[in-house]
């Protein structure tokens, strides 16, 4: 269900260059001037293409390829990305587009049309196969259209399984880190571990300085409390300050 609906999000996004397509098919069939209309399509077409190679759509895509997908991806690493980061995240979201594109447009059609097949077996839906024929069959053959109303059903949603598997295997590929990015990432880890190392020394180092201080200064007070208590009071407190 997940992948489905990651795969579905892909048809969703593709919907405005649909649009964008057909609306400048339009422009070019009219009588708009040829090199306007060339200038127009080129400039949205960079417009367009923009946003497969921004660091942002990589980020949302790890993002939703994480919750949606349940693959294991880490942060993007790098700012701004490398090359073939870019291309890389570009060619998944392009091939994110293109197959929920084709996930949406199945589902748009064989899932009405599955519908209607099993509905004609009960009658609400024999009009809508009124003069229908296809092969062998006519209208009058409600039992194999239902059959295959099923089997268009059972076959979309082994279909949408499968390209669901299909993602999670290469979102990884095309979404992971590069090497450039491995390998700054574990730069990263091991001046992080550098560093709490460093702090970890540097608190047990006054921490050990105070605990010493505190013992030297009570097992002084302990020794001389019956003959020197004058002495007692100062040491002790002493000690107190370090502790505290």
């Amino acid at each position: 269900y997940r992948r489905g609906v990651y795969l579905l999000l892909g048809g969703v996004l593709l919907l405005p260059y649909v649009l964008l397509g057909i609306a400048f098919t339009q422009l070019l069939l009219s009588d708009s001037p040829r090199a306007l209309s060339l200038l127009l399509v080129g400039l949205a077409t960079v417009v367009a293409c923009a946003p497969a190679f921004l660091g942002a759509t990589r980020a949302l895509e790890t993002a939703a390829a994480r919750t949606l997908l349940e693959v294991d991806l880490s942060d993007p690493v790098g700012d701004p990305p490398a090359l073939e980061t870019r291309l890389r995240s570009a060619l998944w979201f392009g091939v994110h587009l293109a197959s929920g594109g084709v996930v949406m447009l199945a589902l748009l059609l064989a899932l009405p049309m599955a519908v209607a097949f099993v509905a004609a077996q009960f009658g609400p839906g024999a009009e809508a196969l009124a003069g229908f024929e296809f092969g062998p069959l006519d209208e009058d053959d409600t039992v194999w259209w239902s059959l295959i109303g099923l089997a268009m059903l059972i076959g979309l949603a082994y279909a949408v399984a499968g390209l669901g598997r299909l993602a999670a295997i290469m979102a990884p590929v095309l979404l992971g880190p590069s090497p450039a990015e491995r390998i700054a990432a574990l730069e990263a880890e091991a001046d992080h571990l550098v560093e709490r190392n460093r702090l970890a020394r540097e608190l047990h180092d006054t921490i050990g300085h105070a605990l010493t201080v505190t013992t030297l200064q009570a097992a002084a007070a302990g020794a001389v409390v019956d003959s020197d208590p004058e002495f007692v009071r100062p040491a002790l407190r002493a000690g107190e300050g370090p502790g505290r």
